[in-house]
């Protein structure tokens, strides 16, 4: 259930919403300022500890982040506020295994739900098959429960951008995860010779100056051939591009 008085609109001041069939922002006591507009794009943090999840939000409202912020502290209750303008949605999934059991199920469910809107997960499990298969689920963030609040801007900001973003010490590991995948040979023919060369060699793990050096090629040639690759799987960054390479071809 939406928790009463934890809804930051950040823009003009603190407004709530209050439970009942609507959600309706109200201006909060004292304050003495109007709510923010119901077109202000709104960040949804999901998170069931209160502090933690207040205490986010007060944070990111003095970020500067640009974002109205709503906060629930269970998944499933954000399906009944549809009607919200949301941009993102933060999930705090703390332990819990999201590969099986409720909370990997209510995520799944979220995404399909909310289409287009980004959905990131805060985890304290950095296990690579974990991130792996949040990304397969179409999170488009995955950050450990210990970042800074720099980095969590930075994760959020850049999946309202329409990026992927993984931190920086699952990523080597991940690129050698999903390097042992094999290319399906039914879609190979969406790629020229050249581009599959590469796409061995993303798959390896391998930086761009590896790649032109290993193929002969200039390193420039080799940005061109990248983003011929990721415009054709529709990927807006190199590590989305990897994982779709990973997963589906």
């Amino acid at each position: 259930m939406l928790s009463r008085t934890t809804v930051d609109h950040h823009s003009q001041g603190i407004a709530a919403f209050t439970e009942g069939d609507r959600a309706t922002p109200v201006s909060a006591g004292g304050r003495g300022r109007e709510p923010t507009s119901v077109h202000t794009p709104v960040l949804a943090i999901v998170d069931g500890r209160v502090l933690a999840r207040e205490c986010l939000a007060r944070t990111l409202q003095m970020s500067g982040l640009g974002l109205g912020i709503v906060t629930f502290d269970d998944i499933d209750a954000v399906h009944g506020f549809d009607s919200l303008p949301l941009a993102v949605i933060l999930i705090h999934a703390g332990g819990d295994n999201i590969v099986h059991g409720p909370v990997g199920r209510s995520i799944r469910k979220l995404v399909s739900s909310f289409r287009g809107v980004p959905v990131v997960i805060q985890s304290d499990n950095d296990d690579l098959q974990q991130v792996a298969t949040a990304l397969h689920y179409g999170i488009r963030g995955y950050i450990s429960s210990n970042v800074g609040v720099d980095v969590c801007i930075e994760a959020i900001s850049l999946a309202v951008a329409g990026g992927v973003f993984i931190a920086a010490e699952n990523t080597s590991d991940l690129q050698g995860m999903l390097a042992k995948k094999r290319m399906n040979t039914s879609d190979v023919g969406l790629f020229t010779p050249r581009e599959r060369d590469i796409i061995r060699l993303l798959r390896q793990g391998k930086a761009n100056k590896s790649i032109a050096f290993e193929l002969q090629l200039a390193a420039n040639t080799v940005k061109v051939h990248i983003h011929n690759i990721m415009k054709k799987l529709k990927a807006t960054n190199r590590t989305e591009a990897i994982f779709k390479i990973a997963t589906d071809y």
